[in-house]
This record gives C-alpha cells, sequence and structure tokens, in this order.
C-alpha cells in the first residue's frame, strides 16, 4: 500500500510494522506503567538505561500509532467503498422495502447510535459514549431518520426495539 497517498505526516508514517519481539515489549512496558511502576523501575526490569528505554518506547507507540491510523483509513476507505457499490447497485427507489429491519438499512455506526438512542441516551450522552462530536450525533440521527422514515427518534427507537 502506497502510504504517502494518505498525504499521513512524514512523522506518522510506519517504517515497518513492530516485530512479535516489539509487540511484547511494548505491552509489557505499559502494563507495568499501568501498574504505577517509575521508568526508573521499568528500566531496571528491563535492564536498559532510562534515556534508552525512554527513546525505544516512543518510538515503537509512534509506529504502532501509525499502524492503527492506516489500519482506521484503511478501513474507512473500505467502507466507502462497500456503501459505493451498495448504492450502485440499489434500486431505482430509494424507499426502504415495507417492513425492512434497520440492520438491512443503516451502517454500522448508525445502528450503534439508534441503539444508545433506544436506550434513552441523549445526543452528548451518545457522542461522549462513542466518542464523537455532538455534530456527528446529529449528522446520523438526522440520517437515521431519513433512512427509516420516521419522523422522530422515538419513532425510530421503536422501529429499532421492534425487528
Amino acid at each position: 500500500m502506497m502510504l504517502d497517498h494518505y498525504n499521513l505526516p512524514p512523522d506518522t508514517r510506519p517504517e515497518q510494522p513492530l516485530t512479535p519481539r516489539e509487540l511484547e515489549v511494548l505491552a509489557e512496558v505499559l502494563a507495568m506503567i499501568a501498574d504505577g511502576a517509575t521508568s526508573a523501575e521499568i528500566a531496571d526490569q528491563l535492564s536498559t538505561a532510562e534515556t534508552t528505554l525512554q527513546s525505544h518506547v516512543k518510538s515503537l507507540l509512534r509506529r504502532a500509532t501509525a499502524f492503527v491510523t492506516v489500519a482506521t483509513l484503511a478501513g474507512s476507505l473500505q467502507q466507502q467503498s462497500d456503501r459505493r457499490s451498495e448504492h450502485a447497485t440499489s434500486s431505482v427507489s430509494s424507499a426502504p422495502a415495507p417492513g425492512a429491519r434497520p440492520e438491512d438499512l443503516l451502517s454500522r455506526r448508525e445502528l450503534e447510535v439508534l441503539a444508545l438512542i433506544a436506550e434513552g441516551a441523549t445526543n452528548a450522552e451518545i457522542a461522549e459514549r462513542l466518542v464523537i462530536a455532538a455534530t456527528t450525533v446529529q449528522s446520523h440521527v438526522k440520517s437515521i431518520l431519513r433512512k427509516l422514515e420516521v419522523r422522530n427518534r422515538t419513532q425510530a427507537a421503536a422501529r429499532y426495539l421492534r425487528r
């Protein structure tokens, strides 16, 4: 995959995948951090200098973050491609089939939002739980209402719960 096509900043482009040993060390270090160990204690445990440890951990985290970014981007591009092909092959009428289930009409994320609506969550609560902007939640809600051909959140929740 050519990463330059995605316009990633140079410092976030992964140089090479993390090796199994690097993943193991990173997991071990993160576990020690979670247990409250200091960098000096971790360096001692791994028999390395503290500055060397910090440098290596920063490098591993940067590379791991870059791969997560690329994987997320690749997944997003795949979803867009899937939606385009679904749209291209859908019938001329945009009206859902009578009795169509929400699972057949909505994206995975829209279903997550709809499930939270059905639980009675507000847009702000949904945004917080899904770690997205409130404006993104509003956009999802509008899309859900349009796709389900309902007038409000209550009707959408009822349709979801009837499935």
